[in-house]
């Protein structure tokens, strides 16, 4: 789920957001995560100078690494010939070496905000220590990566530091890390009817956004809090699924399929009650579920029922651009009869960029090449060529290179299986995607 500037905490589907990703989070590590007592500003082990030394660096980073109970001597701190810090982590996996975690070690420290960076490359570290399973994405977590930074008391430097406008790392609007910050310390115990001490250390937006969240606890019991973090522990993600897609609130079905379902292994819960979401009355509630179903066959390694490949089919012709991009995209992953390939050709040149791209990539990906797929394909060249749309053209010339070596690919079954009557028609398709793909080079 991606947040705009514009969210609010009063927000139903934020703060059902907000509830169940801190409450992932204590599950993920234990409800002592909630002890640690709030950074001020002035905490001297985090000032920095301009530009900062490595030293400063160092005491940054072994600061945060003992509020994520991680080793500070495994963050090996030291300065490169262009005068840039560097980062690296000694005691790591291999695994976590050869994903996300490998990868933020070889880039180096922030020069527009290194305190947040260290902050949040020891917490990345953190959660794929505790959660295999995001070890390899969590370069598309940051949202999660800050609230477990605010859980361990690191709330209000982010807060502090959260705008769009300076270059700063943080991910999460100053407002909503003030709701997070509420919700925290209402876990911590902190009373409803007041702020905690150091409301005044927080940046305006995000002290509003606290006490205005405060106020809202007092008209709720939430998801997360004192009375709940317990009990939610011990009930399985699969049944809370269930009792969440039963629910009357929209906001409670949208976060079981957007939050809960793409966080279950794929086959604990049934695709079915997925399915049957994508008719729901609710807009949001449909987008979430076609989200779903292409979380579905991106990860399962099972067939694809064909009652799935039939609804995304349907999809195609939703009035929302968002589920009709999601539906494209899922279908990328089938295996495509005759029927379904030329629905997608209608879509190749949609005035929506993002779902011509996701047709014309459900195409190469289902090995369509064929008379129906490659003019189609050249003619929605010529017309983002028109248009000037040069990132499209580019993504098409490439489709054509796959298709070639689909093309080839099959060439050697044929010879293999001494299948004439294939070989002929492939070499024909061959040829096409070389002159069409010649024309519209010569054009560029």
């Amino acid at each position: 789920m991606i947040f705009k500037r514009n969210k609010t905490p009063q927000d139903d589907l934020f703060v059902a957001w907000l509830e169940f990703a801190l409450q992932w989070l204590i599950e993920n590590f234990d409800k002592q995560i909630l002890n640690y007592p709030v950074v001020l500003p002035d905490e001297p082990a985090i000032q920095v100078s301009w530009p900062p030394t490595v030293y400063e660096i160092t005491q940054v980073s072994n600061f945060v690494a003992l509020r994520f109970n991680e080793n500070p001597g495994q963050f090996l701190i030291n300065q490169t010939v262009n005068g840039a810090i560097q980062f690296d982590i000694d005691d790591l996996s291999d695994e976590l070496r050869d994903g996300s975690i490998g990868e933020l070690t070889k880039i180096p420290i922030s020069q527009t905000d290194p305190v947040v960076d260290v902050i949040k490359r020891i917490a990345m570290l953190s959660i794929a220590r505790s959660n295999q399973k995001f070890a390899w994405t969590l370069g598309n977590q940051e949202s999660l990566i800050e609230l477990l930074a605010i859980l361990r008391g690191l709330g209000i430097i982010l807060a502090n530091r959260a705008s769009y406008s300076d270059g700063s790392l943080v991910a999460l609007p100053a407002d909503c890390v003030g709701s997070a910050i509420a919700l925290v310390e209402y876990a911590k115990g902190q009373s409803r009817q007041s702020a905690p001490s150091w409301k005044n250390e927080l940046k305006s937006e995000a002290a509003n956004a606290m006490l205005r969240m405060l106020r809202y606890l007092r008209t709720t019991e939430p998801f997360f809090g004192p009375a709940t973090i317990n009990q939610r522990k011990t009930q399985p993600h699969a049944m809370r699924f269930g009792e969440l897609m039963r629910s009357p609130r929209t906001v409670d079905r949208i976060i079981a399929l957007d939050w809960v379902y793409t966080r279950l292994p794929v086959g604990e819960v049934s695709i079915d009650s997925v399915v049957d979401a994508l008719t729901d009355k609710s807009i949001d509630v449909r987008v979430a579920a076609s989200g779903a179903i292409l979380h579905f066959v991106q990860h399962t390694h099972e067939p694809i029922p064909e009652r799935v490949s039939k609804v995304l089919v349907k999809l195609l012709e939703d009035r929302d651009q968002e589920i009709k991009t999601n539906a494209a995209f899922s279908l990328s992953k089938m295996n495509l009869d005759s029927q379904i390939v030329a629905t997608l050709c209608r879509y190749v040149r949609n005035s929506d960029r993002n779902l011509a791209y996701a047709a014309v990539s459900a195409l190469v990906n289902s090995q369509a090449f064929s008379s129906i797929v490659i003019p189609q394909i050249t003619k929605a060249l010529t017309y983002y060529m028109a248009r000037g749309d040069d990132g499209l053209i580019e993504n098409l010339i490439n489709t054509l290179d796959e298709l070639c070596d689909n093309a080839e690919e099959h060439l050697v079954e044929a010879l293999d299986y001494n299948e004439h009557d294939f070989l002929f028609s492939a070499t024909d398709v061959l040829r096409e995607i070389r002159y069409a793909k010649q024309d519209i080079r010569d054009e560029v």
